[in-house]
Parts: structure tokens; C-alpha cells; sequence
């Protein structure tokens, strides 16, 4: 059921959400263990996806959040892991994840409650509830949305250096990571919230002693102060 909802017609309940998943993968070691390479391909539908849809409320009182079984959605892609050691100390990684996600139904009124001439039709084969003022909740087709929070592309590389020293170690560190463009505002693919498609740099360095008892580290996380939507609600 849905905590938030104003009117009967809006409170629910909803189904339980379930998946079909399948994967297969591969781990591998090359070069004494210097080389490692791994790669997964995967494949998952959702059925009777639940999301908290947020809709003008039809008794006026602003924003209201109802929560729907919208529909099905599947995704699909492959990921791939690199790791190599190169020399003593330096360790580096890469890798790369390409993800298919779409709707295969999604069928939900999104748009709030509204007035019609006649009596409205759902063109999803969904409900149609008429409220006590008059005005309707229609459910509508909405596959050519995109699911929120599902980068096409994701890409990571990082390098690693430690090397000992009568102090103890010391230790350096880079990364970066990418994803392409995505919404994170759930359902309706607001302008507002879209993000992606930069790189975040991230860095650190330090030293432990060689017990392992002490540390000191500095770091950095998000090095070129990239400001960029990370949700909205």
C-alpha cells in the first residue's frame, strides 16, 4: 500500500516485485598470476516493477507519491574486468560495463488527475478511475521512458604504487570512473535530473608502518570539483 497516498483510488496495494536473472561469466589468470581477466554477460526481467510515482494530487494539496506495479523491464549487458601487475608494486585496473535497459510495459498515470469531454480510454489496456470532482486518472503507454539510474556505458581505470622503505611503506593511488548519461528522478525523465557522461577523478597517498599498526593517508575524492545532480526528488 501506499503511505502517502490522499484518496482510496490512490492507496493501492501492489504487487510483489520478482526477477528472472540468468549470467555466465569467466575468471581467468595469466603470467603467474600477474594478469587476471574476467568477463560476465547477464540478462534480467523484471516483473511487476513497483516505483513511487509522483503526481499532482487530486484533492489539491500539492505533490502526491503513489505507489504502482508500472510494468516489466528488461536488462541485459556485459561487464569486463582487467588486472595486471605489470611491475613489483604497481598494480593497475580497468574495466568496462555496457548495459541494455528498457521498458517492456509500463503502463501508469503519471500525469495527475484531469478532465476529459467524454469518458477516457486507456491506450496500455490499464485503469481508468474517475474521481469525486470529476476529473480522471488514466493509465497511459509509457515504454519510450528510459529506467532511472541505468547508465548505457560505465568505464574504471586505476593505478596503484607501493614501495618500502626503512619507515615502513608508502603508497600512491589514481582512479577515474565514467558513466554515460542517465536519468535519476525515477519515472518521468525530468531535464533537471539527468547526469552522467564526465569522468570523477579520485586520488590518494600515505604510509603504514610495517606492522601494519600505523597509517597516515591523504585523499581526494572527486579531484576536478565536478558539480553534477546526483538525485532528485
Amino acid at each position: 500500500f501506499g503511505a502517502r497516498a490522499s484518496l482510496p483510488e490512490t492507496v493501492g496495494p501492489t504487487d510483489d516485485e520478482s526477477a528472472e536473472s540468468y549470467e555466465i561469466g569467466v575468471k581467468s589468470e595469466w603470467l603467474d598470476g600477474r594478469l587476471r581477466a574476467n568477463a560476465t554477460i547477464f540478462h534480467t526481467v523484471f516483473q511487476d516493477l513497483t516505483f513511487g510515482v509522483f503526481i499532482p494530487s487530486p484533492v489539491g494539496t500539492g505533490q502526491e507519491t503513489i505507489a504502482e506495479n508500472i510494468g516489466e523491464s528488461t536488462n541485459q549487458g556485459v561487464e569486463l574486468e582487467l588486472q595486471a601487475v605489470p611491475l613489483d608494486g604497481l598494480t593497475l585496473q580497468a574495466s568496462v560495463g555496457y548495459l541494455d535497459s528498457q521498458y517492456d510495459k509500463f503502463c501508469a498515470d503519471i500525469n495527475g488527475a484531469q478532465t476529459y469531454p467524454g469518458t477516457p480510454v486507456s491506450d496500455c489496456g490499464g485503469e481508468v478511475r474517475q474521481l469525486a470532482n470529476g476529473t480522471w486518472l488514466v493509465d497511459e503507454d509509457q515504454t519510450f521512458r528510459k529506467l532511472s539510474r541505468a547508465p548505457k556505458w560505465q568505464h574504471f581505470v586505476a593505478a596503484d604504487y607501493e614501495w618500502q622503505t626503512d619507515l615502513g611503506w608508502w603508497f600512491v593511488r589514481a582512479a577515474a570512473n565514467y558513466e554515460s548519461s542517465f536519468f535519476t528522478d525515477g519515472v518521468t525523465n525530468n531535464p533537471i535530473g539527468k547526469t552522467g557522461d564526465f569522468w570523477l577523478f579520485d586520488a590518494s597517498a600515505g604510509w603504514r608502518s610495517g606492522d601494519d599498526s600505523w597509517r597516515v593517508q591523504a585523499w581526494c575524492k572527486n579531484c576536478g570539483d565536478k558539480v553534477y545532480t546526483n538525485g532528485l526528488t
